[in-house]
């Protein structure tokens, strides 16, 4: 694999001196996070809060670099997932020479695979609080759809009533139900990468990859009408969807199905709002209400109409479980 003197920095200690080897010469160091931080601070998306906090679109860099790790001497997740890519296909380092040779003569695949790994979190880090149907939504729901229904008496006894009488004075009681809903029950929540097909994840992932290519790499050799990218780029990059489990393993889709992957980004819409949490919880996510997710199966494709006022009141009975989806920690790691 080609590697580029201009990723070369020297390495220091923890109070900024450089650490030389024995001969007495600078121990070197190779910037493996180059391009993720150029897509972090060019590229990737943040909402700023009053007090100046910046929420990042899925995961901000320092944490990304903190749970990988961020030179070449560390025996880091980061580094052991990129040579294994590498080691496991070949046709990697082939793409990159014939990258380097036809569209870009100083293209790093090492930084390239690191930047995969971080717009991977990027695009998995995206949350969705389901709510559960409020009456208005449940009277809509049953109304005239039931033959029987069964109470819990007090003694905790339970009574089937299936008389017509009885059904009918029910169905117009629903039916005549005007109730305005200002409280929202959270049925559970759930993260991108649960509940959208990989049509939806894949379209993301070779949009957010091509779109730094275009920025960073703006002279480099592409047809005039070209899909955002060469087909050499298109090809590497629909390579990596098999390392993220995005595609079946060994797979690489072809160069026609990029353009129908960027033509569902286009018309999908991208839902960013922030949600803030007391003083210091803020994330990027949506709550939908139980008539969107419930009955569209393309909704996360879709404009989310968050249903609250200011009056609204939510309320969450989660277990540590449902929360613990927040910490990243079951995806910062690529998939084996």
């Amino acid at each position: 694999m080609q590697m580029f003197s201009n990723f070369l920095y020297n390495m220091t200690d923890d109070k900024g001196n450089i650490v030389k080897n024995e001969k007495g010469e600078p121990i070197l160091q190779y910037n493996q996070l180059a391009y993720c931080k150029y897509y972090a601070e060019n590229i990737q998306e943040y909402d700023e809060l009053p007090d100046g906090k910046k929420i990042y679109e899925g995961i901000s860099l320092a944490e990304f670099g903190a749970n990988f790790g961020s030179n070449i001497e560390d025996e880091c997740e980061l580094l052991r997932f990129i040579v294994n890519m590498i080691i496991s296909d070949r046709e990697l380092e082939e793409l990159q020479v014939k990258i380097i040779k036809n569209v870009i003569d100083n293209f790093c695949l090492f930084n390239f695979l690191a930047l995969s790994t971080f717009v991977n979190v990027i695009i998995r880090a995206r949350y969705y609080f389901l709510l559960e149907p409020t009456a208005e939504e449940l009277a809509k729901e049953i109304k005239g759809n039931f033959k029987a229904v069964t109470f819990t008496k007090n003694d905790g006894k339970k009574v089937t009533y299936d008389s017509d009488e009885f059904i009918t004075m029910l169905n117009n009681a629903i039916g005549s139900y005007k109730g305005e809903s200002n409280n929202y029950e959270c049925k559970k929540i759930v993260r991108i990468d649960e509940i959208a097909n990989n049509e939806v994840l894949q379209s993301v992932f070779v949009v957010k990859m091509a779109q730094f290519l275009q920025r960073y790499f703006p002279n480099a050799k592409r047809r005039a009408n070209c899909c955002m990218v060469s087909k050499l780029e298109q090809t590497l990059i629909l390579k990596l969807l098999s390392f993220y489990g995005l595609a079946p393993k060994g797979v690489t889709l072809s160069t026609s199905r990029f353009r129908q992957l960027v033509a569902t980004y286009n018309k999908s819409v991208h839902n960013e709002e922030i949600q803030v949490f007391g003083d210091s919880v803020a994330f990027h996510a949506s709550f939908v209400s139980y008539s969107q997710w419930h009955y569209d199966k393309h909704w996360i494709e879709k404009e989310i109409k968050t249903p609250f006022s200011e009056k609204s009141t939510i309320q969450f009975n989660h277990s540590k479980k449902d929360f613990a989806k927040f910490s990243f920690k079951d995806f910062y790691k690529p998939s084996k």
